[in-house]
């Protein structure tokens, strides 16, 4: 349970460095770094079964997977149109439930082949690893192009006890016949 709980505390502690990342460089960036990380989490199992080092590689793993879930949340949004999110959010869900299953299946043929032992796990996580390897060029493949976010509202003032003032922005495209409010600074 202590390895378990170290990934999600790593998880936990490492998304507001990780959303900062994603808003200076990218969540395609951001999964790509995900997508390196999460490759060799399984082998690395594999090389020792010393406590403090699992420990280490579940803290790795909470940021790898934590990088890996974000980017994915960002990208349904940055990369999908609105329209389309729900279907592709459901074929989605759908290929990764798929993968589990398969993944499970496969390796439970493995493990009642080889016998359950030390071996059998080390095998199957070395070949859990180079399945992942095989994502890498679809990574590489991913085009950088992002939207930018839009701001909906400008902060004109802030209280400590009563939280911000906001002006909703409204739409400013030139095209747009809805113009901006102006400004009703230093009014706070």
């Amino acid at each position: 349970m202590a390895l378990i709980g170290t990934a999600f505390i790593s998880k936990i502690l490492a998304l507001p460095w990780l959303g900062h990342f994603a808003a200076r460089h990218g969540a395609r960036r951001l999964l790509r770094f995900a997508g390196l990380s999460v490759v060799p989490l399984p082998a690395l199992w594999t090389l020792s079964n010393d406590f403090e080092y699992l420990v280490a590689i579940q803290l790795l793993s909470g940021i790898a997977w934590g990088a890996h879930e974000l980017a994915t949340f960002l990208l349904f949004f940055d990369a999908i149109r609105p329209e389309q999110r729900t279907r592709v959010l459901t074929f989605f869900n759908l290929a990764n439930a798929f993968a589990l299953v398969l993944g499970a299946s496969l390796g439970a043929v493995v493990l009642q082949r080889q016998g359950i032992d030390f071996a059998s796990y080390a095998l199957l996580f070395w070949i859990s690893a180079g399945a992942r390897a095989l994502t890498l060029p679809l990574l590489a493949w991913m085009p950088d192009a992002r939207t930018t976010a839009t701001p909906v509202a400008e902060i004109l003032a802030a209280r400590p006890s009563a939280g911000s003032i906001d002006q909703p922005l409204l739409a400013e495209r030139p095209d747009s016949p809805i113009e901006r409010p102006p400004s009703i600074e230093g009014a706070a």
